[in-house]
């Protein structure tokens, strides 16, 4: 009796441990897909000024001189 007891205890040590790492993975979850969100939201508004300004000839740059 006294051997399913300990392992009773073990048992709910490693499910209190689980719940915490699962916890943690549900948490780093969430926050990898708010900054998915949010660069894609950035993606999205650097594509459309892109866009607005994809119409302007742009000039070739001047050539460095070596200097300083």
């Amino acid at each position: 009796m006294r051997d399913l007891a300990d392992r009773n205890a073990e048992l709910a040590g490693k499910l209190t441990e689980a719940r915490a790492e699962l916890a943690a993975e549900r948490a780093a979850g969430a926050a990898l897909r708010q900054v998915i969100a949010e660069l894609s939201l950035e993606l999205h508004q650097a594509r459309e000024e892109l866009a607005a300004t994809g119409n302007v000839t742009r000039l070739p740059a001047r050539p460095r001189t070596g200097g300083v």
